[in-house]
């Protein structure tokens, strides 16, 4: 009777520690699935993110008067910052010029926001740059509403 109950208690203290084991490791394994989900979703949207980025870039500087263009899309914004070319003023209408170019260009925008300020420009070209090496735009969204925030009241 000893010997059955001594087996007995064996087998339950195996069982005991094999169910957290086998438990922990299946979560685990889930876990990864859904992180390598979540990140290749991300690369597929910031890749498309970065094209539609450089299309809009190209158009704007295509316009006259524009030496250089960075763009920045967030949600369904523009956020332009453009170097006017030497000895170009920039004049309120070059920037609705710049606006409509940016708002036709890419049908899924509602708002371009544009300024020639070249701190804006230096901030929106790290913004960008950071995306391109795989950061998710949504940790930069408390600075790009800033930038827009800056931009409206100029």
């Amino acid at each position: 009777m000893k010997k059955i109950q001594n087996r007995f208690i064996l087998m339950f203290l195996v069982l005991i520690m094999a169910l957290p084991l086998y438990g922990c490791k299946e979560k685990e394994a889930e876990d990864l699935k859904e992180d390598k989900s979540i990140s290749s979703l991300s690369v597929v949207n910031n890749s498309q993110l970065i094209e539609r980025i450089e299309n809009l870039a190209d158009c704007v500087v295509d316009l006259f008067g524009i030496d250089d263009a960075v763009v920045l899309i967030y949600k369904d914004k523009a956020v332009v910052a453009v170097v006017p070319a030497e000895d170009f003023i920039f004049s309120d209408e070059q920037e609705k010029l710049v606006k409509d170019t940016s708002l036709s260009s890419d049908t899924k925008l509602k708002e371009a926001f544009v300024t020639s300020d070249r701190k804006k420009f230096d901030k929106i070209e790290g913004i960008v740059d950071n995306i391109c090496n795989g950061e998710n735009i949504e940790k930069f969204s408390s600075d790009i509403e800033k930038i827009i925030n800056e931009i409206e009241k100029e």
